[in-house]
């Protein structure tokens, strides 16, 4: 996720300056600096020494966020699928999503007011680096979970993803409408709010005594789901790297 088959440092965000910790003071010879202020290199024990323990993982960029943008303007009228966090606040879990949303062809994702961050350096790391190319905002606290409603009334299918026996399977079809996989929190799922403003409640069918599977996990399987029927992969996704 960070640099391509040429040696180009790649990101959706604009950077001012990147660190690589390379092994020899000559520094890198595979990788061109594309719209970067500064690039710095160092020996990797100077950076450890310098920091005090081992937090470089080879490459460090200091860029700008992206001004926020509204869900209206996020979701495109050509856009087949989103995904949407409530209240996922594991790092790991938050990047795991968009590396699936990355895989599956997902060109948006829609964060609760109290969502992880998608920048924070272990959800950049578990996502491979795709948090900085996938579209993504977060809704805000007077927007949700109204927004839900809203996304329905604009012709979404919002789907609540739970564990719940009674909800219908996830292999069933969900119809042709544009799909918005609702996912909730790693401890205590979704809202009662966020459920009741949902089009319908899907669950993944699992072995008796297994009560759930974890939230990346679930995005996973049914992001694979749509994809098998054909509903989530554009034929030209808008992060595609370098667009």
């Amino acid at each position: 996720g960070w640099v391509d088959e040429n040696g180009e440092l790649l990101s959706a965000l604009k950077r001012y300056s990147v660190l690589l910790a390379v092994p020899s003071p000559d520094g890198p010879r595979h990788v061109r600096a594309v719209g970067i202020g500064s690039v710095f290199t160092a020996e990797p024990h100077i950076v450890d020494a310098l920091v005090g323990y081992p937090l470089h993982r080879g490459g460090m960029a200091l860029g700008e966020r992206i001004a926020h943008v509204s869900w209206q303007l996020m979701l495109t009228p050509g856009d087949r699928t989103t995904v949407i966090l409530e209240n996922v606040v594991d790092p790991d879990n938050v990047g795991a999503v968009f590396r699936h949303c990355a895989a599956f062809g997902v060109t948006s994702v829609l964060l609760s007011p109290h969502a992880g961050d998608p920048l924070y350096r272990k959800s950049v790391r578990a996502s491979m680096g795709w948090s900085l190319h996938v579209p993504w905002t977060r809704v805000s606290e007077h927007e949700w979970p109204a927004v839900l409603s809203d996304m329905r009334a604009d012709g979404w299918n919002v789907v609540a993803l739970t564990p719940d026996a009674l909800a219908l399977p996830l292999s069933s079809p969900p119809g042709e409408a544009r799909t918005a996989l609702l996912l909730g929190s790693e401890h205590e799922g979704l809202t009662v709010a966020a459920m009741d403003a949902a089009t319908s409640r899907r669950r993944v069918a699992m072995a008796p005594g297994v009560d759930s599977l974890n939230v990346a996990t679930t995005a996973a399987i049914a992001l694979y789901e749509l994809t098998r029927h054909a509903l989530s992969v554009s034929t030209e996704a808008r992060w595609t790297l370098g667009a």
